[in-house]
């Protein structure tokens, strides 16, 4: 298979460097800077016409601003045969809006990945139309999963996954940082606090993904009455976080479905 980008931002380098084999990779980017950058960090090809991508790719990642989404199907739209598929990752773009814009021969899927592809912990979620093919989309479950977890949703709960993988991702640097912040400012160095903090919460997905296991067990396993770990999560539970969690969700969603 050949793959190919229209954008060529942040998750589409992150889905690009997952991608075992980049020689027949090619990018559409209107940036001229940043197609220089990406052709010489993954010696692929990068062009500013989209129409090129069409021309030489199988699959191709769709990867523009949400705005810019209308103007591209416009240019795209003659291409889009039988023999093509678009992988959409732009949040908020259902699949009957994504047919309605590139036709009716194409093949369609929505992806929402988030930005620990690049650390080869990503999270990806996807739904489909049942027009694309076995090959395509093993092909691109393979692309994801090289880079992180998959699941197979339907569409009703890519906005809700996109909050997640998202707006979690930051919601849990937000949390390091505050962690490196309170470490500063009981004394630590900058650079002692900011490892100390990214390393715990490291060592606590990695325990709770290893696990396999009810998170509240987890939890409860190492909170025992009166020790240390209980004294700490009864005063961060009580600070209204599940609270927070859940107005980061409703805003997220409220968002994307604004684009």
């Amino acid at each position: 298979m050949r793959f190919g980008f229209l954008g060529g931002g942040k998750i589409a380098e992150a889905i690009l460097s997952a991608i075992p084999s980049k020689k027949s990779v090619i990018v559409a980017e209107r940036a001229a800077a940043r197609r220089a950058e990406l052709a010489a960090k993954y010696q692929i090809r990068a062009v500013d016409d989209l129409k090129g991508v069409f021309r030489l790719a199988d699959i191709i990642f769709l990867a523009v601003n949400p705005r810019d989404i209308e103007a591209v199907a416009r240019v795209a739209k003659p291409f889009c045969t039988s023999s093509k598929t678009i992988v959409s990752v732009v949040p908020g773009k259902r699949l009957f809006r994504l047919r309605r814009l590139f036709g009716d021969k194409v093949a369609l899927a929505r992806a929402m990945p988030n930005i620990g592809l690049l650390a080869k912990a990503g999270m990806t979620a996807i739904c489909s139309e049942s027009k694309i093919g076995k090959e395509e989309m093993s092909a691109i479950v393979e692309v994801f999963g090289a880079s992180g977890e998959v699941v197979y949703l339907k569409e009703q709960f890519m906005d809700m996954m996109a909050a997640m993988g998202t707006g979690g991702l930051v919601c849990f640097a937000h949390l390091a940082k505050m962690l490196a912040e309170e470490g500063v400012d009981r004394g630590l160095t900058p650079e002692q606090a900011r490892n100390a903090a990214t390393q715990t919460l490291l060592g606590a997905g990695k325990l709770l993904r290893e696990s396999g296991g009810d998170i509240q067990t987890f939890i409860d396993g190492m909170c025992v009455r009166g020790s240390v770990p209980a004294t700490g999560l009864e005063t961060f539970a009580g600070s209204d976080v599940k609270v927070a969690v859940n107005n980061m969700f409703n805003a997220v969603v409220a968002r994307i479905k604004e684009k």
